[in-house]
């Protein structure tokens, strides 16, 4: 827009024609579809406050909210992996290294595979908030949401190993940081540490918290096909939402391909 600083720019005297040309301006530098769409909305929001401020008149406001966004296609929106009961088994031999730092980073990694979480909901996750044996308490989740997750026994086993390095004293389930000389350090993890874990511990293959997230929600359905007990569980807002998430039919596509496999070794 000429401007090296956004102060610099009369938002206001935009138009409806000039947003036409500057998202047209950034549709032709090829963004993603979500990509595009986020610098609409963000158009939108600020001739919102420009109207609030006196700045535009309605008619303005209303012909700018007019612009429509693109699509984004159903492959687009689920990207992401799934992950193999074999990469699951991966992740969790690369933390058996008898440290503490590996029973601290199964613990994460059991939290975000079996109980679907955010990687943020986990890195907030207090210890009065697990029950072992019952179920996980996501207190804070998105759009402040509170929810209670069932755990599963190969969670509380993993949890259990890493309180005995921990502690039983309140606070963060995973306040501490453990050094590389394995001792145990404050402060505790940020969502952004808990990322690293399942990078780090992913190995070849690369998977990240959000590619168990969607594991989670796709054993789930397919386990109990019940679509508004897995939109509960995941803590999403609509089916729609969790629907994205579903591999179903990679799951299907890769147990017929093992069927395939093992009647070629038969013969």
């Amino acid at each position: 827009m000429g401007a090296t600083d956004w102060h610099q720019i009369n938002w206001a005297g935009l138009g409806y024609a000039g947003v036409n040309a500057l998202l047209a301006r950034l549709a032709a530098d090829a963004p993603s579809a979500a990509g595009f769409n986020a610098a609409r909305a963000a158009l939108r929001g600020v001739f919102h406050q420009a109207f609030l401020l006196g700045q535009v008149g309605h008619e303005t406001l209303l012909r700018v909210q007019s612009i429509k966004g693109e699509r984004i296609s159903r492959d687009k929106e689920s990207s992401g992996r799934y992950l193999s009961a074999g990469e699951l088994e991966v992740l969790f031999a690369n933390c058996d290294d008898e440290t503490r730092r590996g029973s601290r980073d199964a613990a994460v990694i059991a939290i975000l595979a079996f109980t679907g979480l955010r990687r943020a909901e986990a890195a907030a996750l207090e210890l009065r908030d697990v029950q072992l044996g019952e179920d996980v308490v996501v207190r804070w989740g998105k759009g402040r949401k509170a929810r209670r997750v069932p755990l599963i026994a190969p969670t509380t086993q993993r949890i259990q190993s890493w309180l005995l390095a921990r502690g039983t004293e309140p606070g963060a389930l995973f306040i501490r940081r453990v050094s590389w000389k394995d001792r145990v350090l404050d402060p505790g993890l940020s969502d952004q540490a808990i990322y690293d874990i399942v990078r780090n511990r992913s190995g070849a293959f690369k998977c990240s918290p959000h590619d168990l997230r969607r594991t989670f929600v796709s054993n789930l359905l397919a386990a109990s096909q019940d679509l508004s007990a897995a939109r509960r569980l995941a803590g999403h807002s609509s089916t729609d939402t969790t629907a994205i998430y579903d591999r179903r039919a990679e799951i299907a596509d890769q147990q017929a391909m093992e069927k395939l496999n093992a009647e070629m070794i038969r013969e």
